[in-house]
């Protein structure tokens, strides 16, 4: 068998291949008491004899499965299957949740540099056609910010001018508090 913390090496398994792959598919339970008797068992580990596999469910979605083997024959009941079943759509909030965080942190640092190109864009000091390429850039820099106003049902020309404004508020404080930090250093 596997023991804590050793490492197999894991074929890769088609969604409708095996037990895990008919269990994602399906987005049902398997349960097989005797894996010498399942033509869909897929051999990896040497001394498995019963093998459960659970989906992770978020609605009507398969994010993954649960595979549990065991060495010895009709190790897992229906009882386990239930409770595996509970288990797995918790899971699979638990991951969606994740990804969901991750894809706000990004799109929030995607804001942020952002933010930070229009401050460093309203800073250049430039006249004629390269004037108005930065001010094309600010404006296409800004556009984003209007469509989440107009969509949230606001004027997205009296919310765009407040960012800035908050923009140039947030940058003194920001100056303040980095120069409080590098005050208060303890050497």
């Amino acid at each position: 068998g596997v023991q804590y913390g050793e490492k197999v090496v894991l074929p890769k398994v088609r969604l409708g291949e095996g037990l895990v792959g008919y269990a994602a598919l399906h987005r049902e339970a398997v349960l097989v008491p005797d894996v010498s008797r399942d033509p869909r068992y897929i051999k990896v580990v040497e001394d498995v004899r019963s093998e459960l596999v659970v989906p992770m469910m978020l609605k009507d979605r398969c994010l993954g499965v649960f595979d549990l083997e065991s060495p010895e024959l009709d190790a897992f009941t229906k009882e386990h299957a239930e409770m595996l079943t509970a288990l797995g759509s918790h899971a699979a909030v638990a991951i969606e949740n994740a990804r969901l965080y991750q894809e706000e942190r990004s799109r929030s640092r995607d804001l942020a540099a952002l933010i930070r190109a229009g401050r460093t864009l309203a800073k250049l000091k430039l006249t004629g056609d390269q004037q108005i390429g930065v001010n094309i850039v600010a404006r296409a820099i800004e556009e984003p910010m209007r469509w989440i106003a107009t969509n949230a049902g606001h004027e997205g020309s009296i919310v765009v001018p407040k960012v800035r404004e908050l923009k140039a508020e947030l940058a003194k404080h920001e100056k303040a508090l980095k120069e409080f930090a590098e005050g208060a250093k303890v050497e």
